[in-house]
């Protein structure tokens, strides 16, 4: 199966600079969005971020995709420490737009030290656990 990407991993663009520039100029049959870490970073308010995330599930869906979102760790002082847990918007969303949220993919591994590179990034072993649990997620969604 074909795969396309709008961006490279970790580019630094941000949910606000992709939204509304998003095109779908053929059918996707599936879109798996991780989006919002560098906004969080980056101090973007929320509902800034969540209208932005929200506009692009739904232009996807507008689109013919079936959509699975994927949670990103809130930035909070927990998180400078390594205890790290998704941002509220994600299962708001997924639940407003009714839906598939992986939710705990990248809590988890940026929570290890050993899955990871540096604070905000996955190392070798942490994308490929988080590649096991989006498969997963994908697959107990019905996503074909």
């Amino acid at each position: 199966r074909r795969s396309t990407s709008t961006s490279e991993p970790s580019d630094g663009a941000s949910a606000e600079s992709r939204a509304g520039k998003i095109t779908f100029t053929r059918p996707e049959e599936i879109v798996m969005l991780s989006i919002g870490g560098n906004d969080f970073l980056r101090r973007v308010p929320v509902a800034t971020t969540r209208a932005n995330i929200r506009s692009i599930c739904e232009q996807a869906v507008a689109a013919g995709a079936q959509v699975l979102l994927v949670a990103v760790p809130a930035f909070s002082l927990a998180a400078a420490v390594g205890s790290l847990s998704d941002h509220a918007l994600y299962a708001e969303l997924a639940r407003e737009l009714k839906l598939p949220l992986h939710a705990g993919g990248w809590s988890t591994v940026l929570a290890d030290p050993a899955l990871r590179s540096d604070a905000i990034h996955g190392n070798a072993q942490g994308y490929a656990r988080f590649a096991q649990g989006l498969a997963q997620a994908a697959r107990d969604s019905g996503m074909r």
